[in-house]
Protein backbone atom coordinates (compact mmCIF):
# COMPACT_ATOMS: atom_id res chain seq x y z
CA UNK A 1 0.00 0.00 0.00
CA UNK A 2 2.34 2.63 -1.42
CA UNK A 3 -0.44 5.15 -1.36
CA UNK A 4 -1.55 4.92 2.19
CA UNK A 5 1.99 5.56 3.47
CA UNK A 6 2.25 8.24 0.86
CA UNK A 7 -0.71 10.21 1.75
CA UNK A 8 0.20 9.52 5.74
CA UNK A 9 3.38 11.31 5.03
CA UNK A 10 1.77 14.17 3.90
CA UNK A 11 -0.73 14.50 5.31
CA UNK A 12 0.07 13.49 9.23
CA UNK A 13 2.76 15.32 11.45
CA UNK A 14 3.23 11.94 13.39
CA UNK A 15 4.00 9.40 11.06
CA UNK A 16 2.27 7.00 13.57
CA UNK A 17 -1.22 8.68 13.74
CA UNK A 18 -3.18 7.87 10.31
CA UNK A 19 -5.84 10.44 9.39
CA UNK A 20 -8.76 9.86 7.71
CA UNK A 21 -8.06 8.72 4.56
CA UNK A 22 -10.13 10.65 2.63
CA UNK A 23 -8.90 13.73 3.84
CA UNK A 24 -5.53 12.46 3.21
CA UNK A 25 -6.24 11.49 0.05
CA UNK A 26 -8.07 14.70 -0.82
CA UNK A 27 -4.78 16.67 0.29
CA UNK A 28 -2.52 14.32 -1.53
CA UNK A 29 -4.89 15.00 -4.90
CA UNK A 30 -4.43 19.18 -4.10
CA UNK A 31 -0.53 18.70 -3.66
CA UNK A 32 -0.31 16.67 -6.76
CA UNK A 33 -2.60 19.29 -8.54
CA UNK A 34 -0.33 22.31 -7.14
CA UNK A 35 3.05 20.41 -8.13
CA UNK A 36 2.26 18.93 -11.40
CA UNK A 37 0.59 21.81 -13.69
CA UNK A 38 0.39 19.97 -16.66
CA UNK A 39 -3.04 19.08 -15.95
CA UNK A 40 -3.75 22.95 -16.01
CA UNK A 41 -1.85 24.11 -19.67
CA UNK A 42 -3.72 25.03 -22.42
CA UNK A 43 -2.35 25.50 -25.90
CA UNK A 44 -2.60 29.18 -26.36
CA UNK A 45 -0.95 29.52 -22.85
CA UNK A 46 -3.07 32.46 -21.77
CA UNK A 47 -2.50 33.89 -18.68
CA UNK A 48 -4.88 34.33 -15.70
CA UNK A 49 -5.97 38.16 -15.46
CA UNK A 50 -6.31 38.21 -12.04
CA UNK A 51 -9.73 39.14 -12.30
CA UNK A 52 -11.70 35.47 -10.62
CA UNK A 53 -14.90 36.94 -12.67
CA UNK A 54 -13.00 36.80 -16.01
CA UNK A 55 -10.74 34.16 -15.42
CA UNK A 56 -13.87 31.78 -14.62
CA UNK A 57 -15.05 32.18 -18.70
CA UNK A 58 -11.45 32.07 -20.75
CA UNK A 59 -10.74 29.26 -23.19
CA UNK A 60 -7.49 28.88 -21.03
CA UNK A 61 -8.23 25.88 -18.34
CA UNK A 62 -5.05 27.20 -16.41
CA UNK A 63 -6.83 30.74 -16.01
CA UNK A 64 -10.18 29.19 -15.29
CA UNK A 65 -8.49 27.04 -12.34
CA UNK A 66 -6.35 29.87 -11.09
CA UNK A 67 -10.67 31.40 -11.26
CA UNK A 68 -11.99 29.09 -9.11
CA UNK A 69 -9.00 29.15 -6.91
CA UNK A 70 -8.92 32.80 -6.61
CA UNK A 71 -13.45 32.91 -5.93
CA UNK A 72 -12.47 30.78 -2.83
CA UNK A 73 -9.56 32.75 -1.42
CA UNK A 74 -10.99 36.10 -2.38
CA UNK A 75 -14.65 35.22 -0.62
CA UNK A 76 -16.74 35.86 -3.98
CA UNK A 77 -19.83 34.67 -3.29
CA UNK A 78 -20.88 36.36 -6.23
CA UNK A 79 -19.37 33.82 -7.97
CA UNK A 80 -21.26 30.71 -6.93
CA UNK A 81 -23.56 30.48 -9.73
CA UNK A 82 -20.27 30.85 -11.92
CA UNK A 83 -18.15 28.03 -9.61
CA UNK A 84 -21.44 25.88 -10.03
CA UNK A 85 -21.18 25.82 -13.50
CA UNK A 86 -17.32 25.01 -13.38
CA UNK A 87 -18.22 21.80 -11.68
CA UNK A 88 -18.80 20.55 -15.12
CA UNK A 89 -15.81 21.64 -16.85
CA UNK A 90 -14.07 19.47 -18.83
CA UNK A 91 -10.57 19.73 -16.74
CA UNK A 92 -10.36 17.69 -13.31
CA UNK A 93 -8.13 20.78 -12.12
CA UNK A 94 -10.58 23.12 -12.40
CA UNK A 95 -12.98 21.13 -11.32
CA UNK A 96 -11.36 20.56 -8.48
CA UNK A 97 -10.53 23.79 -7.21
CA UNK A 98 -14.30 24.74 -8.17
CA UNK A 99 -15.32 22.29 -5.68
CA UNK A 100 -13.07 23.52 -2.90
CA UNK A 101 -14.07 27.13 -3.43
CA UNK A 102 -17.72 26.28 -3.50
CA UNK A 103 -16.75 24.61 0.12
CA UNK A 104 -14.72 27.51 1.66
CA UNK A 105 -17.80 29.77 0.35
CA UNK A 106 -20.66 27.76 1.94
CA UNK A 107 -19.35 24.48 3.86
CA UNK A 108 -21.39 22.56 2.07
CA UNK A 109 -20.00 19.55 -0.20
CA UNK A 110 -23.46 18.01 -1.78
CA UNK A 111 -21.61 14.44 -2.33
CA UNK A 112 -19.41 16.21 -5.04
CA UNK A 113 -16.17 14.74 -6.24
CA UNK A 114 -14.31 16.31 -9.07
CA UNK A 115 -12.93 12.50 -10.29
CA UNK A 116 -16.27 10.78 -9.83
CA UNK A 117 -17.63 9.55 -13.51
CA UNK A 118 -19.43 12.19 -15.10
CA UNK A 119 -22.80 10.37 -14.50
CA UNK A 120 -22.69 11.26 -10.97
CA UNK A 121 -21.40 14.33 -11.29
CA UNK A 122 -23.95 14.93 -13.09
CA UNK A 123 -26.41 14.53 -10.08
CA UNK A 124 -24.14 16.24 -7.86
CA UNK A 125 -24.41 19.57 -10.07
CA UNK A 126 -28.06 19.24 -10.28
CA UNK A 127 -28.10 19.25 -6.50
CA UNK A 128 -25.87 22.47 -6.42
CA UNK A 129 -28.11 24.59 -8.69
CA UNK A 130 -31.42 23.33 -6.29
CA UNK A 131 -29.29 24.30 -3.58
CA UNK A 132 -28.38 27.97 -5.05
CA UNK A 133 -31.92 28.41 -6.15
CA UNK A 134 -33.23 27.54 -2.45
CA UNK A 135 -30.83 29.84 -1.02
CA UNK A 136 -32.04 33.01 -3.65
CA UNK A 137 -35.43 32.16 -2.30
CA UNK A 138 -33.92 32.68 1.19
CA UNK A 139 -32.82 35.61 0.14
CA UNK A 140 -35.53 36.95 -1.19
CA UNK A 141 -37.88 35.88 1.62
CA UNK A 142 -38.66 38.87 4.42
CA UNK A 143 -37.07 38.91 7.40
CA UNK A 144 -38.93 39.49 10.83
CA UNK A 145 -36.39 43.07 10.78
CA UNK A 146 -38.24 44.02 7.16
CA UNK A 147 -41.41 43.79 8.48
CA UNK A 148 -40.85 46.30 11.24
CA UNK A 149 -41.84 49.99 10.09
CA UNK A 150 -39.06 52.14 9.13
CA UNK A 151 -37.41 54.75 11.20
CA UNK A 152 -36.11 54.54 15.02
CA UNK A 153 -38.71 53.25 17.05
CA UNK A 154 -40.30 56.20 19.21
CA UNK A 155 -38.46 56.16 23.07
CA UNK A 156 -39.56 56.79 26.50
CA UNK A 157 -38.91 60.49 26.28
CA UNK A 158 -38.45 61.48 22.74
CA UNK A 159 -39.57 60.61 19.52
CA UNK A 160 -36.06 59.84 17.69
CA UNK A 161 -35.14 56.42 20.30
CA UNK A 162 -32.61 58.35 22.41
CA UNK A 163 -32.75 59.40 25.29
CA UNK A 164 -34.08 63.25 25.64
CA UNK A 165 -32.38 65.57 28.09
CA UNK A 166 -33.75 65.60 30.45
CA UNK A 167 -35.45 69.64 31.51
CA UNK A 168 -33.87 71.91 33.59
CA UNK A 169 -34.46 72.05 37.21
CA UNK A 170 -35.27 75.73 38.00
CA UNK A 171 -33.77 75.70 41.84
CA UNK A 172 -30.50 75.24 40.49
Amino acid sequence: MRVRSVTTRLCSRDPKRVQDPRRAAGRAILIALALSGASCRSPGGEAPSGDPQVDLRSPSSRARADGAFAAGIEGRRDLLPSLVDALADPEAAVRAWAARSLFLLTGERLDYHPYLPPEERVAAIARWREWLIRKADEDKAPSDSARLPPGPPEGPRGGDGLLAPLPRDPAR
